[in-house]
């Protein structure tokens, strides 16, 4: 799945990028209070959020969905989007472990699989809530800026169902979201 094959939308809605005409008539719909602004510019961000929730669903799919911002300094990972917003609000956060998940996906860069229940339950402490979801399989995809990970594209589904996916093709839509996992905000940072 190349650039070329990813809706124009989709690309557009997560770069973030506003051109000159766009990001005046958001300031100017904002008026003077850069509160009205910062909210309109976190409801572009979300419909990012969704445009790539739908892109996802269709292929490879998934039963739960979250996006996952890395923040070293505080040891956390923090949801800055989910599809089941009950079981996993957006804001909650869980401590990063010192496991192979963190090592393969957080500080390799690499995809992390897990294909059964049994290798949910190695790797989460939440394993139950996921298995409460339906869920016995999870795919989690790195999103890196500049050389480093910065958070993660996080699909569950049953068993074995991401065992043939060939998670280079996701390369070039893991690219474009990191402008947009970027704006997510690191607590604890200047």
């Amino acid at each position: 799945m190349g650039m070329s094959s990813l809706p124009d939308c989709l690309i557009r809605a997560l770069s973030g990028s506003l051109d000159e005409g766009e990001e005046e008539a958001t300031a100017n719909a904002a008026g003077s209070n850069s509160g009205d602004h910062e909210v309109m510019k976190q409801d572009r961000l979300n419909e990012g959020f969704a445009a790539l929730q739908g892109f996802l669903a269709r292929r490879p799919g998934f039963r739960l969905f979250t996006i996952l911002r890395y923040e070293p300094r505080n040891a956390l990972i923090r949801r800055a989007w989910t599809s089941e917003a009950e079981a996993y609000p957006v804001g909650g956060t869980k401590p990063v472990p010192d496991s192979s998940w963190t090592q393969t996906l957080l500080i390799e860069g690499k995809p992390f699989l897990c294909s059964t229940a049994e290798d949910i339950r190695a790797t989460f402490f939440d394993h139950e809530v996921i298995a409460r979801l339906g869920c016995a399989s999870a795919l989690n995809l790195p999103v890196s800026a500049d050389g480093v990970v910065i958070g993660s594209l996080n699909l569950l589904h049953e068993a074995h169902h991401y065992d043939g996916v060939d998670t280079t093709e996701y390369h070039a839509l893991l690219q474009i979201c990191a402008p947009a996992l970027r704006r997510v905000p690191v607590h604890g940072d200047a």
